[in-house]
């Protein structure tokens, strides 16, 4: 008596977990017992991302072979669908050649197919077995599903991927149990690939020269600011229809005297000690600390800007007519 009480936990026990096979019900139930589905991947866009916020992406339906039989057999509270707990991979690095992203991704489930399919029984000595029998098409119908994600500061451990590599989030949707107490146990499932597409929004000046007007010897003293005789214009990449980070520009000059831009023509013909400061919306430019911006991350970019940068002559020594060269180098950050 012993021996048949033991018998029938054992097999009440084994029909607890969500069991699917390929083929049809049968009570042996021999059938493949790996049949996980590689998911197309999901393509997660950084310039969208917002940090701490998350983005969903587009769902997308399972797609196990579509003419493949299944059958899942499991005790009477049905079938549902989870995304694993804790994967193994959510944090990612993501690099796109200039600058590195972080990114923690979650997946989530677009519909679920509670109640999609028919619930079969079959009753035998040992009790009442529930199943169903589906082919891959109706299910890959019944079931979306998707991620999220969002930009966060440098997480302790992360997975390194490039921009458009694909990457598995070494994780599953699992076919189990509804409200199961043992969901570990499955062998229906969906991996999930994603890849990340980032454009970076990039600025550049098209030219690198401007040229000042002269002025009289007499004049320097009461010199004021003037601007180049041609347009001083950042261009920038607006395919997006808006920036995908924040730009900013500022000013360096290894030779200059304070916030005056050095003579560096050296000729027969130099004016000597004399240079430039700069002058942006009517204030000079200060070389120790400027930064100008251009565009705030996802605000709305144009593909060219003017500086209304003007030039003063500013003597620092001793000076004559000749020609005066001075030399700034315009830098373009991006955060």
């Amino acid at each position: 008596m012993r021996f048949v009480i033991g018998l029938f936990l054992f097999l009440t026990s084994f029909y607890v977990s969500a069991m699917c096979y390929s083929g049809t019900y049968s009570l042996s139930a021999n059938g493949s017992v790996n049949m996980t589905a590689n998911g197309e991947d999901i393509t997660l866009d950084l310039n969208k991302a917002n940090l701490n916020e998350f983005t969903s992406s587009e769902l997308k339906n399972v797609n196990f072979i579509s003419s493949q039989q299944y059958h899942c057999q499991y005790a009477n509270r049905g079938l549902q669908v989870i995304p694993v707990e804790n994967n193994e991979v959510r944090y990612f690095k993501v690099s796109s050649g200039e600058s590195n992203d972080y990114v923690y991704v979650a997946v989530r489930i677009g519909k679920n197919i509670s109640g999609s399919f028919k619930k079969e029984e079959n009753k035998n000595l040992l009790g009442t077995v529930y199943y169903f029998n589906f082919i891959g098409s109706e299910i890959n119908a019944a079931l979306k599903y998707g991620v999220e994600y969002k930009l966060v500061t440098a997480p302790e451990t992360f997975t390194a991927v490039t921009i458009n590599n694909s990457v598995s989030l070494n994780s599953t949707l699992r076919f189990v149990e509804a409200n199961g107490t043992d969901k570990g146990k499955y062998n229906l499932a969906q991996n999930i690939q994603v890849k990340f597409n980032y454009t970076p929004t990039t600025c550049y000046f098209p030219d690198t020269s401007v040229k000042i007007n002269d002025i009289n010897h007499s004049s320097v003293q009461n010199a004021i600011a003037e601007s180049a005789d041609n347009k001083i214009e950042i261009k920038c990449d607006n395919t997006l229809g808006y920036s995908s980070r924040s730009i900013h520009y500022r000013f360096e000059s290894q030779n200059r005297i304070g916030d005056v831009l050095e003579n560096e023509y050296d000729g027969d013909d130099s004016a000597g000690d004399i240079g430039f400061k700069m002058e942006l919306n009517g204030i000079t430019v200060n070389l120790d600390n400027n930064r100008y911006e251009i565009a705030k991350r996802g605000q709305t970019i144009a593909d060219s800007y003017i500086i209304p940068l003007k030039f003063k002559y500013f003597p620092y020594g001793k000076y004559h007519s000749g020609h005066v060269l001075s030399r700034v180098k315009v830098v373009i950050g991006y955060d």
